[in-house]
């Protein structure tokens, strides 16, 4: 036989009138109910806090001029105005375009050689390729213009081209972005059904057939959530262009 379930009518007499007395505080409500509210008001709080007012405070400074005088729309009329905004665009959309291409071409081959081959050494090149995820932006730019600025040492590796323009910005967000798209890729190719590859090998299927018709399948979703993590990143990121 099992144990009857605890009713209220079986908890200790000062158990009873602690639950009975703060039903009445807080008018019905459970701990765990007033426990959840405040954590989702407190959440709500830091959001306003920490997102809403400095995006207000952001608009009514652009709707002011430099003396802090109401101009209205008068900025954004100067922005959209302005003959280098198209240019922008399209060099932030191309950048993000080639970037992305680069990039997730790259990390998908190096996540494929850590989840699917036999190749030796896998945790140190797994961690040679995570690491840069613990670095700022402005660390792989800097690095850059110590190895091939204008006085850097491997100078003339890029063939009298310079590091600071298009090459630069490309390498630079490259190197930072690659590592959240391995990642990305990492966990897409590991979660994949060894059972489909068994099929295809006891079917005779070829190497390049199994990879088209299994693996990449398999990580599309991996693809597609790295390639906006990537296109994202790339065309959010200042700090390298900056540097």
């Amino acid at each position: 036989m099992t144990a009857p379930l605890a009713t209220s009518s079986m908890l200790p007499p000062a158990t009873a009138r602690q639950d009975a007395r703060w039903q009445r505080l807080c008018h019905g409500w459970s701990r765990d109910q007033l426990l959840q509210l405040i954590l989702l008001v407190l959440g709500i709080a830091l959001l306003v806090g920490g997102l809403l007012l400095p995006l207000l405070t952001m608009l009514q400074k652009s709707l002011q001029d430099e003396n802090g005088l109401w101009v209205g729309l008068a900025n954004f009329s100067a922005y959209f105005d302005s003959p280098h905004l198209g240019r922008t665009i399209g060099n932030t959309l191309w950048l993000g375009v080639l970037i992305t291409t680069l990039v997730v071409t790259i990390a998908f081959g190096y996540a494929y050689a850590l989840t699917g081959t036999c190749m030796p050494g896998k945790p140190l090149f797994r961690l040679i390729g995570l690491i840069p995820l613990l670095m700022p932006s402005l660390l792989p730019a800097i690095s850059l213009v110590y190895w091939f600025g204008n006085q850097g040492i491997a100078k003339g590796l890029l063939g009298g081209e310079s590091i600071y323009g298009p090459i630069g910005i490309v390498i630079g967000l490259g190197f930072w972005c690659f590592p959240h798209a391995l990642m990305i890729l990492i966990t897409a190719l590991s979660q994949s059904d060894a059972r489909l590859y068994e099929a295809s090998r006891v079917l005779g299927s070829s190497g390049w057939r199994t990879f088209v018709t299994v693996t990449l399948p398999t990580a599309r979703y991996g693809l597609l959530s790295a390639a906006i993590a990537v296109f994202t990143l790339t065309i959010c990121d200042f700090g390298v262009a900056k540097v």
